[in-house]
């Protein structure tokens, strides 16, 4: 792919709370309390929903009287979209509950966030994160393999990444298990302020491979770059920035465009 036009690229540092270092970073800039007003109306919900079960995918918040739940939502959507760009919600009750009903609430949480979207191309929307007895290769789902993974953008290579991403602990694994995340905006600081001609490399695209879980007369490869920014300064932390980062998928379509990873 050519292009006359080089990006646009931002060239003053992202603040905090968007650009956010680990060890630095308080627990109450992450750590969400459910509250009380919270947690009553989803037992309520919990409560209608053993009366006249639903499955799962049919559930919608405005089904239930969510009205506290919905004004919390709002907020834990405004520190996503303008603190550090995640949060832990501190927690459902699951003891009390069985799986199904643990994931019915979970679901009508995230669809206070925003309506959810399918994780694949066949319509999976949720699914769990274990060993499912698979071996890893390029083309299986790692997290369903004990294999590590390493800082990605969920979907990143993928027809349509969704605005937010979302896992529910319901049991810790025996060991591991560990997720991890990281500032993107941090990142982008770094290589502003240390190595200006990689970022503008990372702002020119990046070929990408082909998942199983995309639609299967999917090309190949597809192509987008790291960092990308839309001209405009938001008055809040973030600027108009995105990020799409995974290394695996672009270092093997770069290998199958027969293009150096450069």
């Amino acid at each position: 792919m050519t292009t006359s036009e080089a990006p646009a690229i931002l060239s003053t540092a992202i603040p905090e709370p968007a650009a956010w270092h680990g060890p630095t970073l308080a627990r109450e800039h992450y750590l969400i309390p459910i509250p009380a007003a919270v947690l009553a109306e989803l037992e309520g919900a919990l409560t209608e929903l053993r009366r006249a079960p639903l499955p799962t995918l049919l559930l919608l918040p405005e089904h239930f009287p969510l009205a506290a739940a919905a004004r919390w939502m709002r907020e834990v959507r405004r520190q996503l979209d303008e603190g550090p760009g995640f949060a832990m919600l501190d927690r459902l009750p699951v003891d009390t509950m069985s799986h199904d009903e643990a994931i019915a609430l979970y679901w009508l949480l995230m669809s206070l966030l925003e309506p959810p979207v399918a994780q694949e191309w066949k319509g999976t929307v949720t699914y769990d994160v274990r060993h499912d007895g698979q071996e890893y290769t390029q083309d299986t789902r790692a997290a369903l393999t004990p294999e590590g993974l390493e800082m990605h953008t969920d979907s990143s290579m993928g027809e349509a990444p969704p605005n937010y991403v979302s896992l529910f602990c319901l049991r810790p694994a025996r060991a591991g298990g560990m997720s991890i995340v990281s500032s993107a905006a941090a990142a982008h600081n770094y290589f502003l302020t240390e190595h200006p001609a990689l970022l503008r490399r990372l702002y020119e695209v990046f070929y990408r491979d082909h998942q199983e879980y995309q639609a299967a007369d999917a090309a190949a490869t597809n192509f987008r770059p790291v960092f990308a920014w839309d001209g405009s300064c938001a008055p809040a932390s973030t600027p108009g920035t995105s990020c799409a980062a995974t290394r695996r998928p672009a270092a093997r379509s770069m290998r199958k465009a027969l293009r150096p990873c450069a």
